[in-house]
């Protein structure tokens, strides 16, 4: 049975989180832009199919949760929201982000995983209190090449997506973390990731890496995980990285033998020839 929401408004004027995730909701009474106090909104697993434009109103909203719905279009009343925290609109069917996402500068998390975005606007990396931006799963081609000195952000995912090089604009991320960028079509390994001193975790496998470890890895001193897994060819010297925990060069399927280690190898079984 479909449900339609009305609210006694009288009673709740001064609610401030309100949950309606995992109903039949179709639909809102006209009552529903007077909760002006809300700050947090979920409305995971409804029936909506566009975002209701009441939201608009709701401008001390910190959080809002529109996971797992129908949503073709990411309405621009989301951009109205000046102190939203915590945006999470995945697995819809939301295909494109307005510009008018760089007026949320209070954000410092976004999900838009499982959705249908082929092009990032280069405006979500100018939030500056942004820290973890995911867009698992969608049919993105490209990272934007002017992405700014972003100084938070220590969180990219961007995985199963349709990307195809990595541009050098990457090292203006300078707090990265974690970038994984696994299950791509990418060609590349750029120098420049190797300026991203704050890296502990880089996802690089299942691409279509055909190239040399560049020599800039090795400063990389924060990184414990590297995955280079299921390429065309990885070539070149593994890292000497002390701290490396986990590693994978793509050894077992490589389609040469240029690739050898630099020394004892700690992070991996695989039998590498010493160089």
């Amino acid at each position: 049975m479909k449900l339609q929401l009305f609210l006694n408004v009288s009673e709740i004027l001064n609610l401030e989180e309100l949950d309606l995730g995992y109903n039949s909701i179709t639909s809102f009474s006209s009552g529903f832009n007077k909760l002006t106090k809300l700050k947090s909104l979920d409305l995971t697993y409804t029936d909506i199919t566009s975002i209701p434009s009441a939201i608009g109103d709701f401008k001390k909203l910190e959080n809002l949760i529109l996971n797992y719905n129908k949503i073709k279009k990411f309405s621009t009343v989301i951009c109205q929201l000046k102190n939203l925290k915590n945006l999470s609109i995945s697995s819809n069917e939301i295909s494109s982000i307005p510009t008018c996402i760089k007026n949320l500068n209070k954000v410092k998390e976004m999900s838009f995983s499982s959705n249908k975005i082929s092009k990032l606007p280069e405006e979500i990396f100018d939030l500056d209190n942004i820290e973890r931006l995911d867009f698992y799963g969608n049919e993105i081609t490209k990272i934007p090449s002017k992405a700014k000195n972003n100084k938070k952000l220590f969180i990219l995912y961007i995985n199963y997506n349709k990307i195809t090089k990595i541009p050098d604009s990457i090292k203006n991320l300078k707090n990265l973390q974690y970038l994984h960028l696994n299950n791509n079509a990418i060609t590349n390994l750029p120098s420049a990731l190797g300026q991203l001193k704050e890296l502990v975790s880089l996802a690089l496998e299942s691409n279509k890496i055909d190239a040399t470890i560049p020599d800039s890895f090795n400063n990389l001193s924060n990184l414990r995980y590297l995955d280079l897994g299921n390429n065309v060819d990885i070539k070149g010297k593994t890292l000497t990285n002390p701290d490396l925990l986990v590693c994978d060069y793509n050894y077992d399927y490589n389609a040469s033998e240029n690739l050898c280690a630099s020394g004892p190898l700690k992070c991996t079984s695989a039998n590498i020839p010493q160089c």
